[in-house]
This record gives C-alpha cells, structure tokens and sequence, in this order.
C-alpha cells in the first residue's frame, strides 16, 4: 500500500456506509431474511466485493479511492497507517482486501444513519484537507452509497436529516446514493435525503427496466438516487442483482458537481 500522490487529474471517492445493525446479522431480528438464508451482512460484504472486483476491472479505477464506515449504534471508519499516518481512503484492489462484513466490526447494536454521517463529515474533511495540500488532485467528486434496513434509533429524525444535509452541503459537493436492504428500512427517510438522479444517471437507469422499476416514486418517475431493495420482505436473488447494478451503474458514472 502506498499513501497517495499528487496526481494530473482526478480521483474518486467512493464511500461505502454499511449497516451492521441487528437486523442485518441475527436471526430472530430478520438477519436471516434472504433468498438462501444467509445474513444480510453477508450478502452486502459480497455485493460490494463484487462491485469493487468490477471497477478494478475497468480502464480507470487507477482514479478510484474508496473506504468504508460500518454502523449499528456507533461508526468505524476503518483506517490503517503508515509511517505513522492514518489512512482511510485505498485504491480499489487494497480496498478489496479490507472490506469486512460489517456484522464482524458494527457488532448490531441499535441503528444510527446520524453516526455513520458524522463520521462520513470527518472523512470528507481530511479527504478535502489533502486536496488543499495537493496531496490530491484538484477535481475530485465524491459518492456515498448507504446501505439501511432499519431505521435512525439513537437520534430524533429531524436530526438526522440535518446531519446528513451537513454532508451534502461540504465544499466536496457530494452526491448520496441510498439503497434500503430490507423490509425494516426507513423508506422515506432513505428516499428525502437521496441526491437529485442526473442526466448521465438517468439514461443507464432508463434503459434497464428492472433497475428503473425499484427507483420509482409513486407517481412512476426515477428523480432520486434512491433503490428499494426489498421484495416481499426479503432480500431475493434478483434483487440481490439489481442493487449490484445500481452501485456499479453509480459509481461508474460519477455525476458533474454543480
């Protein structure tokens, strides 16, 4: 692993929230509700593996940055250091190496969407300190994808709309893409605070049907990047695939910040 270097172009950040709640690991909460029975957990640590294995694949993951928060009650941002320096953003294929099931490290203790974005604020703030240090390029969009299947406990929901607003709101200009990853999820909430879906979003959602279909708001129209990622109560195969889709889809086509 290598700290970052200036760089002639750009550099992506992709940030993974990914709840470990109870509800996404122990059975009795619903952890198990799944096309073949295993976690949720499982599931949501092989479908990243499975879109970071993809982007690597492509001709410019050399611009990718990635990390990941895990949260249940509380957030880790994993990190490691070297040379003394904490890092919390790796290439795609060291990314690989240190994604875990979120289970292992978020342990399913309540749910906080606030926490995982306020830890999300701290990142973004060093990500952007090391822009200013030319430490990284200048152009570097952000995308955050939350993963939920439950619903903010630790906090009021006004608060955490306001936490998650201060996010979208950094010099960064993030853009937040938001998936519920069972029946339990807070729909509303995952869908009010979703970024606006763009013109170079809307015409690959457009032309997969499937993934257009779990996008729609109730009046049939994809205006957020929001996917419903449950059916009849659980997590099914094909859906499994669809979110695959919607991260991939995402996170290859990194929207103009405004």
């Amino acid at each position: 692993m290598t700290a970052d270097v200036p760089l002639a172009s750009k550099v992506e950040l992709l940030v993974f929230l990914l709840d470990g709640s109870g509800s996404m690991c122990i059975e009795e909460y619903g952890g198990k509700d799944t096309f073949d029975g295993r976690t949720k957990g499982e599931h949501l640590q092989e479908l990243v593996r499975g879109s970071l294995t993809k982007l690597i694949e492509t001709k410019k993951n050399f611009v990718f940055r990635i990390s990941f928060i895990y949260f249940a009650g509380q957030a880790t941002t994993f990190e490691t250091q070297e040379n003394g320096t904490k890092i919390k953003w790796f290439k795609s294929k060291e990314a690989l190496d240190f994604l875990k099931n979120p289970c292992d490290v978020a342990q399913g203790d309540g749910t906080s969407i606030t926490r995982a974005f306020e830890s999300a604020k701290i990142l973004l703030d060093e990500f952007y300190e090391a822009k200013a240090k030319n430490i990284l390029p200048e152009e570097t969009p952000v995308t955050i994808f939350l993963f939920s299947d439950g619903q903010e406990t630790m906090t009021s929901r006004d608060d955490c709309i306001k936490q998650i607003n201060n996010i979208l709101t950094h010099p960064l200009g993030p853009s937040l893409a938001t998936i519920s990853f069972g029946n339990q999820a807070d729909i509303d909430l995952l869908r009010e605070v979703a970024s606006e879906a763009q013109e170079k979003h809307e015409l690959a959602i457009y032309l997969d049907p499937k993934l257009s279909k779990y996008m729609e708001n109730e009046q049939g129209e994809v205006k957020k990047l929001f996917l419903r990622g449950t059916d009849k109560n659980i997590l099914t195969e094909d859906l499994y695939t669809i979110v695959r889709r919607f991260v991939d889809t995402l996170s290859q086509s990194t929207p103009k910040r405004a």
